[in-house]
């Protein structure tokens, strides 16, 4: 008894996975006949035209038409279909399916708002064709979204920062010395006579932060108390600055009182950049 179930089981489970595996079409007959007896489908729009279902838009109505053929109509024909996403219907609707020679009702469909579509045939059916019409609405459709590589958002996150402003990432720590001594911050700065014995020195230490974003061109204005005279340098005759290592990162002029340093491609290559500015 117990083999005899086991090799009942084992034949359900082969029925069972051989089913799951079978590939089914969109459009479901529902009879022994597995070809369908759609023909095609258009949108009509308000406008009266008969465009592709896929480029339907706003309300409208279906036109389906049929061809029966050699579908054997002896007994009932019976087809399910689903319409396309972008296919609305609002209210469910029934109709006759109108043969293309203007004779008698060859069937009955039902169309619903969940889009599917059932059609079925009666004996007047045989070798017929025609049309069934019905309302719908075409949903707008999203235009396709244009993805854009790595590279490509690279170039323009870096076109979009050359010859801006620097207002962010830039970081600036200023150092005030008298006769050699740093001053810490909030000193009282007092100078005495003569005036001529007294050295000031002011110097700015600036950093770039890692991933900054800008480009070549890109500036940033240094406002100098106005304690301080700095002399006047045009744009035109800009000053190169440089690193440590001798390499020329960019150039300086001055607006009166203030420092404007514009970045070379260096602003580009080098992840951290670091200088100072006597």
């Amino acid at each position: 008894m117990k083999r005899t179930i086991s090799t009942f089981m084992l034949f359900v489970l082969l029925i069972n996975t051989l089913s799951s595996s079978l590939m089914l079409p969109q459009v479901l007959a529902e009879s022994a006949n597995s070809e369908t007896i759609v023909e095609k489908m258009v949108f009509i729009n308000a406008q009266e035209e008969e465009i592709p279902i896929e480029q339907a838009e706003g309300e409208g109505q279906i036109k389906l038409t049929f061809g029966l053929g050699d579908v054997d109509t002896t007994v009932p024909y019976e087809e399910t279909l689903t319409l396309p996403e972008n296919i609305e219907v609002a209210v469910d609707q029934t109709g006759d399916m109108l043969p293309g020679n203007g004779g008698e009702s060859v069937g009955q469909y039902i169309v619903k708002t969940d889009r599917t579509l059932r059609m079925t045939t009666n004996e007047q059916a045989s070798g017929q064709t025609g049309t069934i019409i019905f309302n719908a609405a075409g949903l707008a459709q999203e235009p396709p979204s244009e993805e854009v590589s790595e590279e490509t958002a690279a170039f323009s996150t870096t076109a979009a920062a050359m010859n801006t402003e620097i207002t962010t990432d830039f970081i600036v720590n200023t150092t005030v010395k008298k006769d050699g001594s740093v001053l810490e911050n909030g000193t009282e700065l007092n100078i005495e006579p003569p005036y001529s014995n007294t050295v000031l020195e002011l110097r700015y230490d600036f950093e770039l932060v890692n991933e900054h974003g800008y480009g070549t061109g890109a500036f940033y204005k240094l406002t100098v108390p106005s304690m301080f005279e700095i002399p006047n340098i045009s744009e035109t005759n800009a000053a190169e600055l440089k690193r440590g290592d001798g390499t020329v990162f960019g150039s300086f002029y001055t607006e009166g009182n203030d420092i404007v340093i514009t970045f070379n491609e260096i602003i580009t290559t080098d992840q951290i950049l670091l200088a100072r500015f006597n």
